[in-house]
This record gives C-alpha cells, structure tokens and sequence, in this order.
C-alpha cells in the first residue's frame, strides 16, 4: 500500500520546489520490493514461471495496461524533475518505512499539471512466480487561484486526475477559470468540459448520494474547509431551457446544497448555473454569491474545490478536480496565481 502526503507549490509564473512523502506498506504475509520509477506509457507484462524444465520468461500481450491508460490526463512529459529512490526498498511482512520525494519545476506558463511517478511493488507467490504491481501515483499540488477581471484574462486550471483509477473515462481533462464578479457575486467560474455523451437518466434529487454518484453529469462546488464548509451540487438535467443554442441543445442545470447536517440536498440560489452544450462538450457558468460563502469567510485565501463527474450512461462515475482533496486551491484577490 501506499500514501501520498504533502505537496508543492504551482510553478505558474515562478520556480518551484518542494517535496512529499510517499509511506510504504506492506500488509502481505511475505517480503514485496518497491521500486520507484517515472511515468511511462502501458507495455506488455512480462511474467517469469516456472515448468518442470526450470525458470521460462511468458510475455503476457495482454491489452489491459494500454486500454485502461488515458495520455490526456497523465503528463508523460511535465516539466517537474522528481528525485526518486534510485534503488529497490524491500519490506518485510507488517513492516512501513516513509520515502521524502523532493520535486521541482522551472517556472511555467500554464499551471502545473499533476505530476506522475509510478511504484512497482513485486512479491513472490505461492509457486515463486515474481508477480509486479504497477502502483501509478500523482504529486498534489497546492494551487493559488487569482481572479481575473474578465474571462479572457483567466488561467484556465484544469479538473485533473489527482487519483489514478482504471475506470477513468477517456475525455480530455475540463478547464476552470475565475473571474472577479459584481456586487453581490464575488466570484464566476467558467467551466469547459469535453464531453461526447450526455446522459439522459439525470434527475436531482434530494438524497445526497448524488454527491458521490449522480445519475447523470454533474459538478460539486466546495467552498472552505472543515465544519463551516459550504458544498453544492449541479445536476446536468431537468427541463430543456428556451434558449437551445447548439446542436445537442441545453437543459436547466439544478442547484441543491449540502444541508448544514450533511444529510440531504436543498434547493438554493446562492449559486447560479447557466449551461451550454452542443454534440462534443458543455459549458457551465457559476455566479456565487456573497450568501454561498461560509459564514464570516474571507474571499481572500478562500479554499476552494470543483468536481465534475462525466457520466456516460456506463453505470461507473468518474470524478475529476480542480485540487486534491487535502488540498484545496485557494483564491487570491489580486496578483497573478503561482
């Protein structure tokens, strides 16, 4: 097993360096070597066994490694060098041992993406066979968000793969940018979501299991941290609007927040939502009031978090972010992001 702790700071606009801690478990009942290594793309397994003739090499052509991997959300080429262990760490049963991991980055024009590295952890089985697993990990990164006077002044932050998972669908990653806005609304974020598929079973509902699984496409805004957090979901569906302006057409995206016990959605206008989509992707704005802040927050330093689930009517909903969950981007007023 392995968890990842800590982050880096962007390098949007400046140098960068920092480090994480990688913690390395081994909960199996025989010693597993871990080897750290920089992302690559899928390859044919191979598997060494064993026959009455002695060790034979089998190569395994299986299609599963490069079915399962998805080039627009796994930066083969980020700019960000990581210092990894250059040798094999080998724990025995029920042991742990934690590995710093220093990261750095030259300055960018675009915000970071998350940054991947892979740990190959490999065992021994029952017959000998030397079996590897392929753990693809990603280096959180902490974002500063600043907000621009117009949209076409805004960085756009990518909703990003900050946890790898094999059910990752294939779209690209979607863009976020914010905007400054007038009185009474302190902020717009401006979503852009490749999408070819657009569920047609969304409906809201007042069950907050549409946090985790919506029926059909969705995105959470999450607004601060701990307690006093203010959460809200938009659900991609409803009644088609009056103005249909594009191909698949638009639907009236509904709004609900996270009641103050955490148990169900309620209706609100705090957040406003305007949806266009045509036959390849949608975009959604979110005018947020003063009323959709936690209480007595600050907008300065506000901690801010936005996920979108792309449903394809496959019965499995991908999440995707705008910062991992420990750690949510946080707004700034004036000056440029980093």
């Amino acid at each position: 097993a392995v968890k990842i702790e800590g982050s880096v700071p962007d390098a949007l606009h400046r140098a960068t360096e920092g480090s994480i801690v990688a913690t390395l478990s081994n909960p199996l009942d025989r010693a597993v070597e871990f080897v750290f290594a920089p992302a690559s793309g899928p390859t044919a397994w191979e598997v060494t066994d064993r026959t009455d003739a002695g060790e034979i090499t089998r190569v395994w052509t299986s299609r599963t490694a490069f079915d399962i991997f998805n080039p627009a959300t796994t930066d083969l080429s980020s700019p960000a060098r990581l210092a990894l262990p250059p040798m094999p760490i080998t724990l025995e049963p029920g042991a742990t041992t934690r590995v710093a991991i220093p990261v750095a980055a030259p300055p960018q024009i675009t915000p970071l993406e998350p940054i991947p590295f892979e740990i190959v952890a490999t065992y021994s089985d029952g017959k000998g066979r030397r079996v590897p697993i392929r753990l693809r990990q990603r280096v959180p990164i902490a974002r500063t968000i600043s907000l621009a006077a117009d949209r076409g002044d805004a960085v756009p932050y990518s909703i990003a793969v900050w946890q790898w998972s094999e059910y990752d669908t294939p779209e690209a990653n979607a863009t976020a940018r914010f905007t400054a806005g007038g009185a009474g609304t302190p902020f717009i974020v401006s979503l852009e979501v490749p999408d070819s598929v657009r569920s047609a079973l969304a409906r809201p509902a007042e069950g907050k299991s549409g946090l985790a699984d919506p029926l059909g496409d969705a995105v959470r805004l999450v607004l601060g941290t701990g307690p006093e957090a203010r959460e809200y979901l938009v659900t991609l569906g409803g009644e088609p609007s009056a103005d249909e302006g594009s191909v698949a057409g638009a639907t009236t995206p509904v709004v609900r927040a996270l009641s103050p016990d955490k148990k169900r959605l309620d209706p609100t206008d705090a957040v406003a939502a305007t949806l266009l989509a045509n036959d390849a992707r949608w975009v959604l704005e979110l005018r947020v009031s003063e009323g959709a802040l936690p209480r007595g927050a600050a907008l300065d330093g506000l901690p801010v978090n936005i996920g979108v689930a792309d449903n394809d009517e496959t019965y499995h909903t991908q999440w995707r972010w705008l910062a991992p969950a420990d750690e949510p981007a946080r707004l700034r007023v004036s000056g440029k992001g980093t």
